[in-house]
Parts: C-alpha cells; structure tokens; sequence
C-alpha cells in the first residue's frame, strides 16, 4: 500500500475499477499549462497553426474523459 499523486486522466478508469482509492479528494493538482514554441509569429506554416487550433479544441473541458485504453476518441 502506498500514496501517489496521479493526475485524474491517468487515474480516472483505475479508480473506476477500484484498483485506486482517492484519499484526498478536496485537494488537487495545480494546473499546469501547455506551450506551442515557433521561431517568428510572422511567418507560422499553414499547417502548424492548423495544429495548434486543433490541440487547443482538443483540450477544452474535460478533455481526458476521452482518454480510454490509452488512445483518445
């Protein structure tokens, strides 16, 4: 037995199936935030802007609810 601070995308289906038990549920991880880094913002590929549109959809809300099996929906 021990303790572990897991973010809740990777712990959610183990405490699901009672493999983990949250012991402290009113506390959690500070928010952590995610950087796209390019070298000019004048001259940004079409295609990167594209894909940080996309990450940027991709990680609104609840994001990691679509996280099963270790691939997203």
């Amino acid at each position: 037995m021990g303790l572990a601070v897991v973010p809740w995308y990777v712990a959610h289906q183990s405490v699901k199936d009672r493999i983990l038990q949250p012991v402290l549920e009113d506390w959690s991880l500070p928010a952590q935030e995610i950087h796209a880094v390019y070298s000019s913002p004048k001259h940004v590929p079409t295609k990167v802007s594209q894909c940080i549109d996309w990450l940027q959809g991709q990680c609104k809300g609840d994001w990691w609810s679509g996280i099963t099996a270790g691939k997203t929906e």
